[in-house]
């Protein structure tokens, strides 16, 4: 067959086609005026993300209330065995649990039920915690260290055999490596690691034997910058110490006969942390 030189005759008649169409979402250069009737102009709890697509929108509601309790202004919360632990400023310590109720698990008066020289927590604006052997021991860089039991008894942080908090360092900061508890921070010695007794929380360098527990001095470590921790953190077999203008990884565990001798395996100078959660 041959083809043939015949025009195919014209029409005026005009075919309109549709060169968008939004059955995968809307499109960023679209607005709401333009888009087809079959979409939803409100949106409830959704939103309409950059790429076109519709994106969950997480909000918050109102899950339990403190200040029934006169916990007003809080610093600090922690998700602790079933239980969400707050501080407020004033050094008022609650607690609540799953369906919202709240409780009271540290004042003057419930710390002084315990001993009758003892108080709650003067004003703080920091408190960082680590949780060791179960219990979750909090610092504020003020006072010396609480320890929040799975029952929800606070205390202050001790040595058991000698009942007494006497060795127990003031400090900002705690982490949870190895076995040990190790804090920093000290407002008195800025640079200096205090490292407990291997598989105890409340003894300290200073307190009876038998006890490794030992103190360890960074400051000649850092390179330049402030000599001043910023943070500790564990990763792994290392624990990590943080200054403003450099990272130091040390290594615990090492022994020379019975004295805990740590280790700085490494320094990383021009690259610090501000914050003891970075």
């Amino acid at each position: 067959m041959y083809g043939s030189d015949k025009k195919l005759p014209s029409s005026n008649n005009v075919k309109i086609a549709t060169v968008r169409q939004f059955d995968g979402g809307w499109n960023v250069i679209d607005n709401d005026l333009n888009l087809s009737s079959k979409y939803a102009k409100r949106l409830l709890n959704m939103f309409r993300a950059p790429d076109g697509s519709i994106q969950l929108r997480y909000g918050t509601e109102l899950f339990a209330d403190f200040s029934a309790l006169d916990i007003l202004d809080i610093v600090y919360g922690k998700y602790y065995n079933n239980f969400i632990v707050v501080v407020d400023r004033t050094g008022l310590i609650g607690a609540s649990n799953g369906q919202g109720d709240v409780y009271l698990i540290f004042d003057d008066e419930l710390a002084q039920a315990q001993s009758a020289t003892l108080t709650k927590w003067l004003t703080t604006d920091f408190v960082s915690s680590s949780e060791f052997n179960g219990e979750l021991i909090m610092c504020n860089g003020v006072n010396k260290p609480l320890l929040v039991k799975a029952n929800l008894t606070v205390q202050y942080l001790q040595d058991i055999p000698a009942a007494s908090n006497a060795n127990v360092p003031v400090c900002k900061y705690v982490c949870t490596h190895d076995q040990y508890l190790v804090m920093a921070g000290d407002p008195a010695n800025p640079s200096v690691l205090h490292i407990s007794n291997k598989a105890t929380s409340g003894t300290w360098l200073g307190d009876a034997a038998p006890n490794d527990a030992c103190q360890f001095d960074l400051g000649s470590f850092v390179p330049s910058g402030s000599s001043e921790v910023t943070g500790i953190a564990s990763f792994r077999d290392k624990l990590i110490v943080t200054f403003e203008e450099c990272v130091i990884i040390m290594e615990l565990g090492n022994y020379i006969e019975d004295a805990h001798n740590p280790i700085v395996s490494d320094v990383i100078p021009n690259y610090g942390a501000i914050s003891h959660h970075t």
